[in-house]
């Protein structure tokens, strides 16, 4: 690499981080400026400050662990567009609907705004550090497997070679954003998984499924992992062993 080369790649790394940051606040503002807060139970306010950014924040993520991988130099610059521009424009954003609606987000006085706006921007950097979760759960795996099907296409067996573990946490997340989407009612903590596991049994309980067919994705999902790192070892070894 020539050092004419290098300010240019660090440059591609912070525009394309830039992009992505750019692109995620005018996404928040969609549902903070135009859409009623208090519909659907304030879930357009909430994806906006809290999930825009965790999605963002995987994304920005798998670009800076491919720019690394590829010993691209990385510029600390780029945390201004993720720590910064990001979080605070998108709660910028939010400032018309809680002057707006100072009943709904419990802000009756000038002070009571500033903590609601102070609260939206830590709720806003949760989630950019929940990022990192669904990078590691969904982006990395499903960029990995992409990567090998392009490489598979391509002629390369050796880059196209489809990691057990990528599917293995695509269907992890599948499972739980799936099973999450097709339950209400669930208890707190632990008990949890004791209802999710009567829901997929069919044992009735006090759970409410509100997607019987996203209840069934999951089951199907759940016997090919059993069957693919459990049954499927185990009849291999079998069959292998001599005798």
């Amino acid at each position: 690499m020539t050092g004419s080369d290098e300010p240019r790649e660090r440059v591609e790394v912070i525009a394309v981080v830039a992009v992505i940051s750019i692109i995620a606040v005018l996404i928040a503002a969609v549902p903070l400026l135009l859409l009623d807060p208090q519909a659907a139970d304030g879930v357009g306010p909430i994806g906006a400050i809290f999930g825009v950014p965790m999605v963002a924040s995987a994304l920005i993520i798998e670009v800076v662990m491919r720019a690394h991988q590829r010993s691209r130099p990385l510029n600390r610059r780029m945390l201004w567009w993720v720590l910064g521009v990001m979080p605070v424009a998108i709660v910028v954003c939010a400032i018309p609907a809680v002057l707006d609606d100072p009943e709904y987000f419990a802000c009756q006085t000038p002070l009571g705004a500033v903590g609601t706006l102070a609260g939206m921007l830590v709720l806003a950097y949760v989630g950019i550090l929940m990022g990192a979760l669904l990078w590691f759960f969904v982006v990395f795996p499903f960029a990995h497997l992409v990567m090998a099907l392009i490489a598979r296409a391509r002629g390369d067996k050796e880059a196209g070679r489809i990691g057990v573990g990528s599917l293995f946490l695509l269907a992890l997340a599948a499972v739980i954003i799936i099973g999450a989407l097709s339950l209400d009612g669930l208890a707190a903590g632990r008990a949890a998984w004791g209802q999710i596991i009567a829901a997929l049994l069919g044992i009735p309980g006090s759970y409410e499924v509100v997607w019987p067919a996203g209840l069934w994705i999951v089951r199907g999902i759940v016997v090919w992992l059993v069957a693919m790192f459990g049954v499927w070892p185990a009849i291999m070894r079998r069959v292998r062993k001599p005798r």
